[in-house]
């Protein structure tokens, strides 16, 4: 706990579990009162990541959470690490911010930012599968290349779900329509988690904001971005 201009009043550690965040704020009472009406807040370094589970507890609670900028690199490292000394670096740099910002909220807009998050995370698998499926092709005998020469991506990968080996058949060739075919089946699941995702923040975006879709130019993914991009409570809805 800090004053307003960063000096160190008190200081506790406690469990990163639901009755460590209860002797939290328990303590923060205790420290708090006779000290006048004045406002009381917690700053809060990585608000939606390792800090969640405290966040949800001290907004629940009805306090203040303000979100600690990220220090400059090596800034942190220069002082030590430690608890305490991460505690005091948060307080300080929310009271030298020009602009504190609020953590994001749970609800629509974090399950928006959640989907994104997993819509690129298979965009970019799909893609490096893709890459690896014709590379495989680019190697394979006359056969099969020519089996796949004037195909479409699509119908290719089709195509490949239905290689068959036989026990007498060359090793590398056999090896060969093996991993396609496998690769063949993951980039069609990607195909359909994708498809879901899609279905999924389209639904989401109509919820929320659904005259953005109106818009020249935006689809879902793009409302989605636009939407996650200012989810702190302050804001009103669209």
């Amino acid at each position: 706990m800090s004053t307003s201009v960063g000096t160190v009043l008190a200081e506790i550690t406690v469990p990163a579990t639901a009755d460590g965040a209860a002797a939290l704020l328990a303590w923060a009472d205790r420290q708090t009162t006779g000290l006048g009406t004045g406002r009381r807040a917690w700053a809060l370094d990585g608000a939606r990541c390792h800090g969640v589970g405290l966040l949800r507890v001290l907004r629940a609670a009805g306090e203040d959470v303000l979100e600690a900028p990220k220090p400059a690199t090596g800034r942190r490292r220069r002082g030590g690490k430690s608890d305490a000394l991460d505690a005091t670096h948060a307080a300080r740099a929310v009271l030298a911010a020009d602009h504190v910002a609020t953590p994001r909220t749970d609800g629509d807009r974090e399950a928006l930012r959640l989907l994104h998050v997993c819509r690129r995370h298979y965009s970019d698998t799909r893609t490096a599968t893709i890459n690896l499926f014709k590379s495989v092709i680019l190697t394979a005998d006359d056969d099969l290349r020519t089996q796949m020469r004037g195909l479409s991506t699509l119908r290719q990968v089709q195509h490949a779900t239905t290689l068959t080996t036989t026990s007498d058949g060359d090793v590398l060739d056999q090896l060969r329509r093996t991993q396609l075919a496998t690769l063949a089946e993951q980039i069609l699941t990607l195909n359909q988690l994708l498809k879901t995702n899609l279905t999924e923040i389209r639904t989401l975006v109509n919820k929320l904001c659904p005259a953005l879709l109106d818009q020249p130019g935006i689809g879902p993914v793009t409302a989605a971005i636009t939407l996650t991009a200012w989810s702190h409570p302050e804001f009103p809805p669209l």
